[in-house]
């Protein structure tokens, strides 16, 4: 499978993509817009949990 060597960010949601085979071109994800969450891609990016970043999603230990 051929891999991405380089990648650019476009506007309106659009990336610019070249591969190791030579293919390049523009993609657009515009449709994917809503699933790029920017919550997400942060805890992707620095490898934090979600109780890290919203401590409210902490679970309070229930009394034994």
């Amino acid at each position: 499978m051929a891999r991405p060597i380089e990648v650019k960010a476009l506007p309106n949601f659009r990336i610019w993509l070249r591969y190791d085979d030579g293919t390049e071109g523009k993609v657009d994800l515009s449709d994917l817009a809503i699933d790029l969450c920017p919550d997400a891609m942060y805890l992707r990016l620095t490898g934090k949990s979600p109780e890290a970043i919203f401590p409210r999603l902490r679970s309070v230990p229930a009394d034994a």
